[in-house]
C-alpha cells in the first residue's frame, strides 16, 4: 500500500516532513466521511448488510468482514470511521447502491461547495 504525507508548520508554512508528498492519491478519510455521510441520507442505521465476497477481500485498513456475515448498517458506519475499515466502507457503498460504481455516482454532490 502506498501512503504520501506532509507535515507542515501551521505558522510558516514549511514542510516539517514528508513522504511522496508530491504523489496524487485519493483522501482516504474524505472518501471515508463522504460514505458515511451518504449512507445516512440514502439508508437507516438499523438496515441488514450481508457482506459480499468484494467487500471481504478489501485491502488495506480493515475490520475483517466475512463473505455471507450479516451486519447491521450503523455498526458498518462506525468500522468505516474509528477503524478506518475499508472492507466496510465497500460493503456500505454496496448496500446502498448495489455496486462501488453506482455509489461513486450517487455520492457526487450536485453543489461543489459540500
Amino acid at each position: 500500500m502506498q501512503a504520501s504525507f506532509a507535515v507542515v508548520d501551521a505558522e510558516s508554512g514549511r514542510i516539517l516532513a514528508e513522504q511522496e508528498a508530491a504523489v496524487k492519491m485519493p483522501p482516504a478519510s474524505i472518501t471515508k466521511i463522504t460514505t458515511v455521510y451518504v449512507a445516512l441520507q440514502e439508508s437507516t442505521p438499523d438496515e441488514q448488510v450481508r457482506i459480499s465476497r468484494n467487500a471481504s477481500n478489501q485491502e488495506g485498513s480493515s475490520v475483517y468482514l466475512k463473505k455471507g456475515d450479516v451486519w447491521r448498517l450503523e455498526s458498518l458506519l462506525y468500522a468505516t470511521m474509528l477503524q478506518s475499515g475499508n472492507d466496510a466502507a465497500v460493503a456500505v457503498a454496496e448496500h446502498v447502491a448495489g455496486s462501488e460504481e453506482a455509489f461513486v455516482e450517487l455520492s457526487k454532490f450536485e453543489d461543489s461547495r459540500v
